[in-house]
Protein backbone atom coordinates (compact mmCIF):
# COMPACT_ATOMS: atom_id res chain seq x y z
CA UNK A 1 0.00 0.00 0.00
CA UNK A 2 1.10 3.54 -0.98
CA UNK A 3 1.45 5.47 1.66
CA UNK A 4 0.41 9.63 0.79
CA UNK A 5 2.57 12.58 1.36
CA UNK A 6 1.40 15.99 2.24
CA UNK A 7 1.58 18.80 -0.41
CA UNK A 8 0.58 19.85 -3.43
CA UNK A 9 1.06 18.10 -7.07
CA UNK A 10 2.64 19.81 -9.40
CA UNK A 11 -1.01 20.63 -11.90
CA UNK A 12 -2.30 21.86 -8.90
CA UNK A 13 0.67 24.79 -8.32
CA UNK A 14 0.68 24.88 -12.15
CA UNK A 15 -3.18 25.90 -11.94
CA UNK A 16 -2.62 27.97 -8.90
CA UNK A 17 -0.10 30.19 -10.40
CA UNK A 18 -2.10 30.50 -13.76
CA UNK A 19 -5.00 31.61 -11.35
CA UNK A 20 -2.58 34.47 -9.98
CA UNK A 21 -1.18 35.58 -13.21
CA UNK A 22 -4.40 36.13 -15.03
CA UNK A 23 -5.84 37.92 -12.08
CA UNK A 24 -2.83 39.75 -12.04
CA UNK A 25 -2.68 40.84 -15.65
CA UNK A 26 -6.52 42.24 -15.42
CA UNK A 27 -5.68 44.22 -12.44
CA UNK A 28 -2.62 45.77 -14.25
CA UNK A 29 -4.56 46.72 -17.16
CA UNK A 30 -7.00 48.42 -14.76
CA UNK A 31 -4.58 50.37 -13.53
CA UNK A 32 -3.10 51.45 -16.90
CA UNK A 33 -6.38 52.26 -17.99
CA UNK A 34 -7.35 54.28 -14.35
CA UNK A 35 -3.86 56.52 -15.11
CA UNK A 36 -5.10 57.60 -18.63
CA UNK A 37 -8.28 58.73 -16.80
CA UNK A 38 -6.49 60.56 -14.28
CA UNK A 39 -4.33 62.17 -16.88
CA UNK A 40 -7.51 63.02 -18.85
CA UNK A 41 -9.15 64.52 -16.23
CA UNK A 42 -5.84 66.41 -15.26
CA UNK A 43 -5.47 67.85 -18.92
CA UNK A 44 -9.42 68.54 -19.21
CA UNK A 45 -9.40 70.59 -15.85
CA UNK A 46 -6.02 72.84 -16.59
CA UNK A 47 -7.99 73.82 -20.74
CA UNK A 48 -10.85 74.28 -18.40
CA UNK A 49 -8.86 76.92 -15.95
CA UNK A 50 -6.92 78.19 -19.35
CA UNK A 51 -10.42 78.63 -20.96
CA UNK A 52 -11.94 80.67 -18.14
CA UNK A 53 -8.84 83.13 -17.93
CA UNK A 54 -9.22 83.58 -21.68
CA UNK A 55 -12.67 84.31 -20.76
CA UNK A 56 -11.62 86.83 -18.36
CA UNK A 57 -9.26 88.39 -20.40
CA UNK A 58 -11.29 88.81 -23.43
CA UNK A 59 -13.26 90.61 -20.88
CA UNK A 60 -10.78 92.99 -19.55
CA UNK A 61 -9.42 93.96 -22.67
CA UNK A 62 -12.38 93.01 -25.16
CA UNK A 63 -9.78 90.57 -27.23
CA UNK A 64 -8.35 87.48 -26.80
CA UNK A 65 -4.69 88.07 -26.19
CA UNK A 66 -3.72 86.37 -29.76
CA UNK A 67 -4.94 86.81 -32.97
CA UNK A 68 -3.50 83.96 -34.86
CA UNK A 69 -3.68 79.63 -35.18
CA UNK A 70 -1.37 77.64 -33.79
CA UNK A 71 -0.29 79.28 -30.58
CA UNK A 72 1.31 76.68 -28.22
CA UNK A 73 1.16 77.12 -24.95
CA UNK A 74 4.53 79.32 -24.03
CA UNK A 75 3.01 81.58 -26.94
CA UNK A 76 -0.10 81.68 -25.08
CA UNK A 77 1.60 82.21 -21.50
CA UNK A 78 3.64 85.06 -23.41
CA UNK A 79 0.80 86.94 -25.13
CA UNK A 80 -1.26 86.58 -21.66
CA UNK A 81 1.70 88.23 -19.66
CA UNK A 82 1.81 88.28 -15.83
CA UNK A 83 -2.55 88.34 -16.07
CA UNK A 84 -1.38 84.33 -16.84
CA UNK A 85 -1.83 82.21 -13.81
CA UNK A 86 -0.09 78.95 -14.89
CA UNK A 87 3.48 77.03 -15.25
CA UNK A 88 5.48 78.86 -18.30
CA UNK A 89 6.13 75.35 -19.54
CA UNK A 90 3.88 73.50 -21.26
CA UNK A 91 2.36 71.13 -18.09
CA UNK A 92 3.39 67.28 -18.94
CA UNK A 93 0.08 66.50 -18.83
CA UNK A 94 -0.29 67.60 -22.62
CA UNK A 95 0.72 64.70 -24.73
CA UNK A 96 3.98 65.54 -27.19
CA UNK A 97 3.65 62.65 -29.27
CA UNK A 98 2.98 63.10 -33.08
CA UNK A 99 2.90 66.81 -32.58
CA UNK A 100 0.17 66.56 -30.12
CA UNK A 101 0.07 68.90 -27.25
CA UNK A 102 -0.99 72.30 -26.37
CA UNK A 103 -2.25 74.73 -29.23
CA UNK A 104 -4.97 77.82 -29.50
CA UNK A 105 -7.06 78.77 -31.81
CA UNK A 106 -8.06 82.52 -32.36
CA UNK A 107 -9.82 83.84 -35.10
CA UNK A 108 -8.31 87.35 -37.03
CA UNK A 109 -11.06 89.29 -35.54
CA UNK A 110 -10.02 88.16 -31.77
CA UNK A 111 -13.43 87.28 -30.98
CA UNK A 112 -13.35 83.62 -30.65
CA UNK A 113 -11.03 80.75 -29.27
CA UNK A 114 -10.32 77.35 -29.48
CA UNK A 115 -8.32 75.02 -27.52
CA UNK A 116 -7.13 71.55 -28.86
CA UNK A 117 -5.49 69.24 -26.41
CA UNK A 118 -3.89 65.47 -26.35
CA UNK A 119 -3.92 63.73 -22.83
CA UNK A 120 -1.57 61.51 -21.59
CA UNK A 121 2.03 61.77 -23.40
CA UNK A 122 0.46 61.22 -27.12
CA UNK A 123 -1.54 58.60 -26.34
CA UNK A 124 -4.64 60.02 -24.72
CA UNK A 125 -7.83 60.99 -26.52
CA UNK A 126 -7.60 64.64 -28.46
CA UNK A 127 -9.67 66.70 -27.17
CA UNK A 128 -11.10 70.34 -28.22
CA UNK A 129 -12.22 73.27 -25.92
CA UNK A 130 -13.98 76.52 -26.78
CA UNK A 131 -16.42 79.18 -25.06
CA UNK A 132 -19.62 76.59 -24.85
CA UNK A 133 -17.39 73.33 -23.21
CA UNK A 134 -15.13 70.63 -24.36
CA UNK A 135 -15.85 68.00 -27.02
CA UNK A 136 -14.17 65.10 -28.12
CA UNK A 137 -12.23 64.84 -31.50
CA UNK A 138 -11.57 62.28 -34.47
CA UNK A 139 -7.54 63.06 -34.61
CA UNK A 140 -4.91 65.81 -34.07
CA UNK A 141 -4.68 68.65 -36.16
CA UNK A 142 -1.78 71.25 -35.96
CA UNK A 143 -4.46 74.67 -37.31
CA UNK A 144 -7.81 75.52 -36.32
CA UNK A 145 -10.69 75.94 -36.55
CA UNK A 146 -11.22 72.34 -35.20
CA UNK A 147 -14.56 70.89 -36.55
CA UNK A 148 -16.59 69.17 -33.60
CA UNK A 149 -15.78 71.77 -30.97
CA UNK A 150 -18.94 72.47 -29.01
Amino acid sequence: MRQRRPGFTLIELIVAMSIVLILGGIAYASYLGQQQKARDAMAVNLADQVATNLTHYMGWTGAYPVNQASVTWSGLMTAMGRDAEFPTTEPTVFGSGSGAGFLVYTNAAGSTFQIEFEAGAGTGTVYCRDANGIATLSAWSATGPWNGCP
